[in-house]
């Protein structure tokens, strides 16, 4: 990545290192996680919540190509979107597929987060997580 290359949103995700890593909040009193990060826990609206980094490594869950452009979206279509479960604390996160030919996919395989490119404005690079297959080939 450049000088030039900014997150989609600052608070999603780490991208420093070798492994990225997505920020979510955790609940210090009934343990629930939830992303993007908030400021109070969603299941028992308590304030008492911290910032804990997942990690790189989940099953997907489900995916689905999208073949029409979202109003304001600046992601060329057709791109793959799948959700993704991350054991360490339980929580499905939906995010981009790396790879556009969906029928290499399965329900149940592993993947690493990544960063990657979505798309660019006024000069500069817009990078946000991605989810890749782990299995080699794909």
């Amino acid at each position: 990545m450049n000088d030039n290359a900014i997150p989609i949103k600052n608070g999603f995700f780490l991208w420093e290192g070798a492994e990225p890593k997505l920020l979510i909040s955790k609940c210090k009193l009934c343990n629930t996680p939830a992303f993007p990060q908030t400021s109070y826990c969603p299941n028992c609206a308590s304030d008492q919540v911290e910032v804990v980094q997942l990690g790189s490594r989940g099953k997907l869950r489900n995916f689905t190509k999208v073949r029409n452009m979202p109003p304001e979206c600046r992601i060329a279509v057709p791109y793959g979107v799948g959700i993704a479960e991350f054991p360490e604390y339980n929580i499905r996160i939906m995010g981009l597929l790396t790879i556009h030919d969906l029928s290499k996919l399965r329900p149940g395989m592993e993947i690493k987060l990544v960063v990657g490119r979505v798309y660019e404005e006024q000069g500069q690079e817009v990078f946000t997580y991605k989810f890749q297959p782990v299995e080699e080939g794909i």
